[in-house]
């Protein structure tokens, strides 16, 4: 109401205006029938039509449904008024609105209610088997005492239930006579030495549930809730899981401690010092991709970050070293929102160790905090070989870390799978001729090129491990043979194989290399000129310097922390990759999971936050299938068939791939952006 009809209004009330005034007046009045039409621009009066010779038709919608009406999501797409459809006139919105959830039919009184007006508890409740049998046997004994000879049934009373998250504490009635029995508890406490309530085992088992798979406090009321069972408060479950996550951590602290004890005692197992340096592998993973920031923030776009330091002694190649580093802290975010002064980090309660100016991509500062960590206690254990990607930094914290304490020097070790994509990136962006390919368009040729770029880097390896395989070789003798056979490689791919015989590994007379790679029209088809050979040798060249084999010569690799990345999807939600508070939790869990293996993981955890395991039980059976699949799946996937088998599978992917492009020059049907270049698609509507 605007300033006019306020003075208008309170006028009309003292009496002081009539007739046409008056009901102007009070025309916006709440609940006058006679208003006029809501009108709040003339975005909502466009799709009136007011030629139509019809008379118009009042609605009345609530105020979701006028939002939806109202609202054109598309600007400047409103087609314009049908002739002989009748107006629509939408008159004040009503303020509530009817979801479907209210208009379910209540429970039936007459099917659930008792003699004493009582309701039966409906739906599904979590108990505990042995309480409720117990329970119940004392409910009946009461009843019995209570009424001799009553056929009446006994049932849950609702209004006398009392919830606990999702564990129950019920009082059972007779549906005939007016027998309430005693409330009994249907769960188990958790005993702790710590003032404050004991929690119940059931809430303590949702937890450890979240912190094992990918579902959060959202997820899990959705869960609860399909199932019929009442769900805890989000803020029940948050709080529940502030107190339960560090227990996580402490565990898996405890458990790479002793991951740490057997590598050495291994050590001592094959005749070596238990002080001797070991071969490890580090890698560092983001929250969020470093890239697509472009004008969100002037900083690294990732909050959080994940360093891993996995050993390379046992063939498990278990999980040594964890650190995790945040930028997060919800509670210093809320103190700064009421006007308290506070730095993060540094207040109490405070989940974050960096400072938001912190560059969070520096490794060198992972390195220093997993190197410090293998030198607590009294059995330190020193990483002599740090196997790397190229572009980290982590080796440097490993060694001036490594070297104070105990004199020992890290030498930083490659990756070869990170120097393949290198390799393969360097290959796919060179300038090289057009006249190479056979192809005719210049799409095709830049296909063709992706191809060959992934064919020759996988010849380079081959040719690699075959050399090493043959005898054992020093850096330098590696460099020689390598550099005598970049010429043979290159004339390989026109179909030379002169040289092949003397020089080649993987392509000899009577097996000759069959380009797995290339089509057909590609294999051993290609015109590499003088420059073009020059580009590729000095490509080559770069992969196999003496350096590079020298960093390569125990063919290490980050492949272990790669995959325990991946694995960090299993306790984080998709949807929501950051906690600001418990992140660090669900990653310990993680990795606490991948060195044990799922069923082994969950008894240790079970056991370590106090809930009762039974080797009797119905669950340590499905924990021992749990454990023996995943240990089947992991020999299995090491297997030689297995690996056939995939190599198998990616061959016929390639040669349903070249199908589609076998006549020399058939172009793709997909092209990026190619509505902005196909000019026979309208991209604007002539006005």
């Amino acid at each position: 109401m605007s300033r006019v009809d306020q003075i208008a209004y309170r006028e009309c009330e003292m009496g002081k205006r009539t007739g046409a005034r008056a009901r102007k007046a009070t025309m916006f009045k709440r609940g006058n029938q006679f208003g006029t039409a809501d009108y709040k621009g003339g975005d909502e009066t466009d799709h009136i039509n007011f030629e139509s010779d019809s008379l118009p038709i009042y609605k009345r919608l609530s105020l979701k449904e006028h939002h939806k009406t109202v609202t054109i999501p598309v600007r400047g797409g409103h087609a314009p008024p049908s002739q002989g459809v009748p107006n629509t006139m939408l008159l004040r919105p009503k303020e509530e609105h009817q979801r479907y959830i209210d208009s379910l039919p209540q429970h039936s009184i007459k099917q659930g209610e008792t003699r004493s007006g009582h309701l039966e508890v409906e739906d599904y409740r979590l108990v505990h088997m042995p309480t409720l049998s117990r329970a119940f046997h004392a409910a009946v004994t009461g009843h019995n005492e209570f009424s001799k000879g009553c056929d009446g049934v006994l049932v849950a009373l609702s209004e006398f239930e009392i919830r606990r998250g999702i564990g129950v504490s019920e009082v059972f009635g007779c549906t005939l006579c007016d027998f309430v029995g005693e409330r009994s508890p249907l769960f188990q406490e958790i005993l702790q030495d710590k003032p404050g309530r004991n929690p119940v085992d059931a809430n303590v088992g949702l937890q450890l549930a979240l912190h094992n798979t990918a579902i959060s406090s959202t997820g899990a009321r959705r869960f609860l809730s399909c199932l019929g069972v009442p769900s805890p408060a989000r803020s029940s479950l948050q709080k529940a899981a502030n107190s339960f996550g560090p227990k996580m951590e402490v565990e898996n602290e405890r458990d790479m401690g002793e991951k740490r004890a057997q590598v050495k005692d291994i050590l001592e197992l094959r005749g070596l010092n238990r002080d001797t340096p070991i071969h490890a592998e580090f890698d560092r993973q983001y929250n969020n991709p470093l890239r697509g920031a472009r004008g969100h923030t002037p900083f690294a776009p990732a909050s959080q970050s994940r360093d891993l330091l996995i050993e390379n002694v046992t063939p498990e190649k278990y999980v040594i070293g964890l650190h995790h580093s945040n930028k997060l802290c919800s509670l210093g975010h809320a103190q700064r929102r009421r006007g308290n002064r506070v730095e993060c980090p540094g207040h109490a309660g405070c989940s974050a160790n960096l400072r938001k100016e912190d560059n969070i991509s520096d490794e060198e500062r992972g390195g220093v905090a997993c190197a410090a960590k293998l030198l607590e206690g009294g059995d330190p254990l020193t990483v002599g070989f740090l196997t790397t990607d190229a572009d980290g930094k982590g080796h440097r914290g490993f060694e001036g870390v490594t070297e104070a304490a105990t004199g020992v020097s890290t030498e930083n070790l490659l990756d070869e799978a990170h120097l393949n994509r290198s390799l393969r990136r360097a290959l796919t962006n060179a300038k090289l001729t057009g006249a190479m390919f056979p192809a005719r368009t210049r799409r095709e040729k830049t296909r063709q090129q992706k191809r060959f770029a992934e064919d020759l880097t996988y010849r380079v390896q081959a040719e690699l491990n075959a050399c090493r395989g043959d005898q054992q070789r020093t850096p330098t003798e590696m460099e020689t043979v390598m550099m005598q056979l970049i010429g043979c490689i290159v004339r390989c791919y026109c179909g030379d194989h002169s040289g092949c015989q003397s020089k080649s590994y993987v392509c000899k007379r009577g097996r000759l290399y069959r380009f797995p790679y290339l089509g057909k029209h590609e294999q051993g088809l290609l015109s590499i000129s003088v420059d073009d050979a020059k580009t590729v040798k000095d490509i080559l060249t770069s992969r196999l310097s003496h350096k590079i084999l020298h960093a390569t010569r125990f063919q290490t690799s980050t492949q272990k922390a790669e995959a325990v990345n991946s694995s960090f999807k299993l306790t984080n939600p998709k949807h929501c990759s950051t906690f600001s508070r418990n992140g660090r939790f669900r990653d310990h869990s993680a990795v606490h999971l991948v060195n044990n293996g799922p069923g082994e993981s969950i008894a240790r955890k079970m056991g370590a936050v106090g809930l009762a395991v039974t080797g009797n039980s119905g669950c340590t059976s499905t924990l021992k299938s749990m454990q023996r699949e995943c240990e089947y799946s992991r020999s299995r996937k090491k297997g030689r068939k297995y690996k056939t088998r995939r190599a198998q599978l990616r061959s016929g992917r390639y040669k349903l791939h070249d199908m589609q492009h076998a006549p020399p020059g058939t172009t793709s049907t997909y092209s990026k952006d190619q509505l902005l270049h196909d000019h026979s698609y309208p991209l604007h509507h002539s006005q």
